[in-house]
């Protein structure tokens, strides 16, 4: 699997940071040492270190790396002139849809957000994502907003907790891919979304 996603690599860093997301997915960010990765991509221990400086350095390379191809699938297919709730039900949807078809970048979103505490600069990555996810819920509430579709007075607190349930729900179906379809898991996340916003 991993060799499919590096025929894709672009540069020598997109193939580093593909293979340490394919060992957080297989073995666990705690078991993936500089010498497996170096072995799996058939290099030097040393010529990785000329690259990164530490594990934890890689580790913020590559959440970063897989939280950019995120933020390009989540892009991808959002019609521009549907009303703002329509595209922000289509967005929730791509969130789900990308734990489920792109198990090696959607990995990145759960190893940062477990090793948040662990890491000061996953912390930081984690902080600055996390605002950034935030803002664009926001956004589309205000959207929502301005064409009288909901009506809710605290749009921050709100924004807030959906990106919360959201998160929950992309690890969950990230976990758990077979449990539910991901229009299942869309129709019941946007129920209870649906409540926060009347």
């Amino acid at each position: 699997m991993i060799e499919d996603y590096l025929k894709t690599a672009a540069d020598t860093r997109e193939k580093f940071h593909m293979v340490a997301l394919y060992a957080y997915m297989v073995k666990g960010a705690h078991n993936t040492t500089f010498q497996s990765l170096a072995d799996q991509l058939g290099i030097s221990q040393a010529a990785l270190y000329k690259y990164y400086r530490s594990k934890d350095e890689l580790m913020v390379a590559a959440i970063g790396y897989a939280g950019e191809k995120g933020r390009q699938y989540l892009s991808q297919g959002e019609n521009h002139n549907d009303t703002a709730l329509n595209r922000f039900k289509y967005h929730i949807k791509r969130n789900i849809d990308f734990c489920i078809e792109d198990r090696l970048h959607s990995i990145g979103i759960i190893t940062m957000s477990y090793f948040a505490n662990c890491v000061p600069e996953v912390k930081k990555l984690h902080e600055d994502i996390n605002l950034i996810r935030i803002e664009r819920i926001k956004n589309y509430l205000n959207q929502a907003r301005h064409e009288k579709s909901i009506n809710i007075v605290n749009v921050n607190e709100v924004a807030e907790t959906i990106h919360t349930l959201l998160l929950g729900e992309m690890i969950k179906t990230y976990l758990w891919p077979e449990e539910k379809n991901s229009e299942l898991r869309t129709k019941q996340l946007w129920k209870t979304i649906t409540k926060l916003v009347e």
